[in-house]
């Protein structure tokens, strides 16, 4: 946990949080949500890298790099 918030993936000594994100996120108030959550997490110094479940399933290159 980070705050009041869960995290999919974090790395507390770099200060790396990293999301991968369902089309659930798109939907509705979940973008603005999700941006209020991100900045929130952001003011503990922490820095986001975001990729949707289609990235991580279909182009793992592209994420590893």
């Amino acid at each position: 946990m980070i705050g009041d918030y869960v995290v999919d993936f974090a790395c507390k000594d770099d200060g790396l949080i990293i999301e991968v994100d369902g089309k659930y996120h798109l939907e509705g108030s979940q973008p603005e949500e999700d941006e209020i959550r991100q900045r929130t997490i952001e003011r503990y110094g922490y820095h986001f890298m975001r990729f949707t479940n289609e990235e991580v399933l279909f182009d793992i290159e592209n994420v590893l790099s």
